[in-house]
């Protein structure tokens, strides 16, 4: 087992606030390429020049052997260190970077790291106002949350694509936005439904929807004075945009160029106004799902979302 301490330690490091010396690094980089069978430590290896101890007493530990850094993670240390049942590990492949789903009798955990430097922020804040994944103590520069159980708005069962339905869950997406926006929150990514049947939106059978993957919100507290990263997420979900990054052509370089270019329009016009622009999604989203489950839900979800919305 390990002491507080040395698990204040090994956390910080996971989160990477450590830096290090030229030398470090070299020595680093030579263990890493030298000796294979540390290469299942990934983030935890910086112990070898920090904590030469610890680092031996980690890099022998069978349960780092198959748990890698994931094992200490406050909602998964007890489970891997003080529990009978050993949980399973998932990966998966998300839009922007991996997930590791943590599967236990006990709980179900989605861990994934920050796209942006203040997704931790907004995700407790919608945590907090129930429209979103509970969230869960963590380790800094990840999210560690609830697996939510149910379907996708893109994948409705028959029997869920109602009228009724329909308006319910109209209310509720007016709901989440009013609310989101209320703390000044873009959710910049609402999908209902898109061409490839991806959606942002879950649907669980014994509570309201939820609106999860909040890596390129912005929250606009401090509108206009806005970063470069926030600029960058503004415009990346532009359809220009996203089909440069698709096919490879946004090099540091464009990236730049953009954010400039960018900024001047982010700017020029008002908060109220790009927040808006989560209801254009809402609308698009609409219309793909009309395809897929037919016209008749329009008008219902339309209507639920305008009483909410603007309650």
């Amino acid at each position: 087992m390990y002491t507080e301490q040395e698990l204040a330690m090994i956390r910080e490091v996971i989160s990477r606030k450590n830096s290090y010396s030229p030398e470090q690094l070299r020595i680093l980089k030579e263990k890493y390429s030298t000796d294979k069978s540390v290469k299942y430590l990934g983030c935890l290896l910086p112990l070898y020049v920090l904590e030469r101890d610890l680092y031996e007493k980690v890099a022998t530990d069978p349960k780092v052997q198959q748990y890698a850094h994931l094992a200490f993670f406050p909602e998964i240390f007890p489970l891997v260190y003080a529990s009978e049942t050993l949980p399973r590990i998932g990966k998966l492949q998300g839009n922007r970077g991996h997930i590791w789903l943590v599967d236990h009798p006990e709980k179900r955990r989605v861990i994934k790291p920050f796209q942006n430097s203040r997704e931790g922020e907004v995700a407790q804040i919608v945590s907090d106002l129930e429209v979103g994944p509970t969230q869960y103590p963590s380790i800094d520069g990840f999210l560690t949350e609830e697996c939510i159980e149910g379907e996708l708005f893109s994948q409705l069962s028959k029997e869920r694509q109602s009228s009724e339905h329909m308006y319910t869950l109209g209310e509720r997406m007016g709901e989440i936005l009013r609310l989101l926006h209320s703390r000044n929150i873009y959710y910049n990514d609402t999908i209902l439904t898109d061409d490839f049947g991806r959606s942002h939106v879950f649907v669980p059978k014994d509570r309201p929807a939820l609106l999860f993957d909040y890596g390129v919100a912005l929250r606009l507290d401090h509108y206009p004075d806005v970063s470069d990263e926030e600029v960058w997420n503004y415009a990346r979900t532009f359809p220009r945009v996203n089909l440069m990054i698709e096919l490879g052509g946004m090099d540091e370089e464009k990236m730049m160029e953009l954010i400039i270019e960018s900024r001047i329009s982010f700017t020029r016009v008002s908060k109220e106004e790009i927040m808006d622009r989560d209801n254009d999604f809402i609308q698009e989203g609409l219309i793909f799902a009309a395809l897929r489950f037919g016209e008749d839900i329009i008008t219902p979800f339309q209507n639920g979302f305008s009483k909410r919305y603007r309650k």
